[in-house]
């Protein structure tokens, strides 16, 4: 008996994340091995077989920074879809004339939210009166070291205005 594949018309991709197997540092973990070569070769191209069968429909997701990593790995465009937020409880906070020079970040503690980023923009603007936040939360070996390591350059740094 033949199975036909349906193919899938509405797509929501947050991120690709088959992508963040090719991306540095996850993939040294996959490349620098025989063993890890030897299971992820084969792992790496059933996904990309199956990767191939669901984009032929119309791909949504909700960024710009999505977008552009979906088009980057699969060559599709994706139709970007901000999320709802309601904002008619926040509106007095625009109203007001009290400021805070704060900038906040959050989100999970993995290699791929590149805090990096945020260190290198706080270094940037040491001397200016902006504080900066990181709200995050660990779950697993990876996510766990990716903290520890930017807690660490975090203290180097000696920054007073980086809270993590």
């Amino acid at each position: 008996m033949e199975t036909s594949y349906s193919p899938t018309h509405i797509i929501y991709m947050h991120y690709p994340t088959f992508a963040i197997l090719r991306e540095t540092p996850v993939n040294i973990k996959y490349s620098s091995s025989l063993i890890w070569r030897a299971y992820f070769t084969p792992y790496e191209k059933i996904q990309n077989i199956l990767v191939r069968r669901c984009l032929d429909g119309i791909i949504l997701t909700n960024s710009t920074f999505s977008r552009d990593a979906i088009k980057r790995y699969t060559g599709r465009d994706a139709i970007v879809v901000y999320p709802p937020v309601e904002t008619e409880t926040f509106s007095f906070a625009a109203k007001g004339d009290e400021r805070e020079d704060i900038i906040v970040s959050c989100g999970r503690y993995t290699p791929e939210k590149n805090y990096e980023f945020i260190l290198k923009v706080a270094e940037k603007l040491k001397d200016e009166p902006i504080r900066f936040v990181v709200v995050g939360a660990s779950s697993g070996k990876i996510s766990e070291r990716y903290y520890i390591r930017l807690e660490k350059i975090r203290k180097e740094k000696d920054w007073r205005t980086l809270n993590f």
